[in-house]
């Protein structure tokens, strides 16, 4: 509530941190004068006498904040009447411009849920998009749709032409394979073909885009020394702590952190030690990394996120170590999520994972690291995402 203690905290916090290299945590306690929402009665909860308390010149932040002003000789009433008065006729100017702006176009209602334009977006939103169209065009009398940037036209087309959306778009059948197997028929291209397990096959992904982007963090709890299930062993020795770093036991911090780093022009490998403790940072995930695109209209985004996740059963886990989320995550729009089944896919899968422009939640069964053998490029390559390896087709 004292803008001139949190100065003097701050800069004591600042010295002592330069001096002695350690966090500080400041509290800044204030009070909120309003409502928490349009719809609250705060008199409900709040105690008699409250608000006459904190409305107090010398208690309440902003009065107490112009008295020390005036007793400096640089703030007074005037001033102060002066200063409502450009403030209320910016606010109006603003608002009044914004209520005149029409919507964004119709076609443009899945824009920024993942990076590319409208034909590059995942099958499932072009398909629902494709309904609402139609259905909008069937039924415009509906909709008001003046208020949006070419709603007119949508107005007056009518809905016969679209009257059968156009079925997903899938990739062949057998491409991922196909792509799998040209691969390592590259040879060179790739580097020497070697055998290896999945857990061989993700640490060497891990070290090629450490390598080849120095803009590469990977971080996580004890992924330092090696992670839980040895995926990073080695990669601290040969990238240093800055770049191969651990994490606090703190699954919501790891998720918050990797957004600050991306926005920050980082590609981030965070990893989750155990996928079942990835529900405490479901929220950052989900509300923040999918959406961070979307919500910006484009401006800015986090797409340079793979969070690492080993998942699934491996026969002693028990409950807390032996569960599949992708299901959750999968219903989250801006997200994307991969599942490797051997080494070859977790090497290329991932390095795609690191490079693509949006997030990625990277799911590792973990029965799968040591339990086959394939043979896998030891260089650089990627196979493509969103293209699903058909090992036996269904009914």
């Amino acid at each position: 509530n004292d803008i001139v203690a949190v100065y003097n905290a701050t800069k004591a916090a600042r010295k002592r941190i330069i001096e002695t290299g350690e966090p500080a945590l400041l509290e800044l306690m204030t009070y909120r004068m309003g409502h928490h929402t349009t719809s609250d009665d705060s008199s409900l909860y709040r105690i008699p006498g409250e608000l006459e308390h904190w409305s107090q010149p010398g208690t309440a932040p902003v009065p107490r904040l112009r008295l020390l002003l005036e007793s400096q000789g640089v703030w007074d009433e005037a001033k102060e009447t002066d200063a409502k008065k450009n403030a209320r006729e910016e606010i109006l100017t603003a608002l009044t411009t914004a209520e005149k702006k029409k919507f964004p176009p119709l076609d443009k209602l899945f824009a920024d849920t993942y990076a590319g334009e409208a034909d590059e977006q995942p099958w499932h939103l072009r398909e629902q998009h494709a309904y609402i169209d139609h259905h909008i065009r069937t039924h415009p009398s509906d909709y008001n749709l003046e208020k949006f940037i070419g709603g007119d036209v949508l107005a007056t087309s009518g809905g016969d032409a679209h009257a059968s959306p156009e079925p997903p778009v899938s990739a062949p059948e057998g491409a991922a394979a196909a792509a799998a197997a040209a691969v390592v028929s590259a040879g060179s291209s790739a580097g020497a073909v070697e055998d290896t397990n999945m857990c061989n096959a993700i640490n060497s992904a891990m070290s090629v885009a450490l390598a080849s982007n120095e803009k590469t963090l990977l971080f996580g709890e004890d992924v330092g020394f090696g992670g839980v299930f040895r995926c990073s062993e080695g990669l601290r020795d040969k990238f240093g702590p800055e770049r191969v770093a651990n994490a606090p036991v703190a699954e919501q911090a790891i998720a918050a952190f990797a957004v600050g780093m991306a926005q920050a022009d980082w590609d981030v490998i965070a990893e989750m030690q155990f996928a079942d403790y990835i529900f405490p940072a479901f929220d950052q995930i989900v509300n923040e990394i999918a959406k961070y695109r979307y919500r910006t209209g484009g401006a800015y985004h986090c797409g340079r996120i793979t969070i690492r996740a080993p998942c699934a059963a491996v026969g002693h886990g028990s409950m807390y170590h032996s569960q599949s989320p992708e299901a959750f995550f999968a219903h989250s729009p801006g997200l994307k999520v991969v599942v490797p089944r051997g080494p070859l896919q977790a090497k290329g899968l991932l390095l795609a994972s690191i490079r693509d422009p949006n997030p990625v939640l990277f799911l590792e069964p973990k029965i799968l690291y040591r339990t086959s053998i394939a043979p896998v490029p030891t260089g650089d390559f990627e196979l493509p995402l969103g293209c699903a390896d058909i090992m036996r087709p269904g009914d």
